[in-house]
């Protein structure tokens, strides 16, 4: 409950960027869910390029039911993209994300109420205000110069590619 006990409860999707310990892009929805982390990719993708590779944890958006052998919508995605994906095996791995979502539960909060925040979009607004000040202050310098992303090429239907398709027999 970002908002208090008097608001519904907020999803908090977030990215972070392993190399220098910022926050590419955070989002808030009503849930967890395919569309939202779609969304988060696409921001990402328009702001930063394209990633050499993404991590994230087993949830069946990202990992299909019965393992790797099948392919979600995300990880469809992120093949037709050519992002690789790091699927994380133990806590440590998945606490890297965690560790970044504890910092804001104690700060955005903060932020939120002091910016008088009532609802979802007041929300998304604090949240992107709010992120530049953490990536400041936050951000440690990379190992490597350089990126590890690439241009988005012209041609690529990135709207295309980051919807979710449905199969159809006529």
């Amino acid at each position: 409950r970002w908002l208090g006990d008097a608001h519904p409860p907020f999803c908090l999707f977030l990215a972070g960027d392993d190399a220098t310990g910022t926050i590419p892009h955070a989002l808030f929805r009503r849930q967890e869910d395919l569309v939202g982390y779609l969304q988060l990719l696409d921001r990402i993708l328009r702001t930063r390029g394209i990633p050499s590779a993404v991590y994230s944890d087993r949830s069946t958006i990202f990992w299909p039911l019965g393992g790797p052998k099948g392919e979600t919508e995300f990880g469809r995605a992120l093949r037709e993209l050519g992002i690789g994906h790091v699927i994380a095996r133990s806590p440590q791995a998945k606490e890297r994300v965690e560790r970044i979502g504890g910092v804001l539960q104690d700060r955005l909060a903060v932020e939120l109420r002091l910016a008088a925040a009532r609802d979802l979009a007041d929300a998304n607004r604090v949240l992107l205000e709010y992120l530049p000040r953490h990536n400041r202050r936050f951000a440690v310098e990379a190992r490597a110069t350089g990126t590890a992303s690439r241009p988005i090429p012209a041609e690529l239907d990135l709207e295309g590619t980051l919807s979710v398709r449905h199969l159809r027999v006529v």
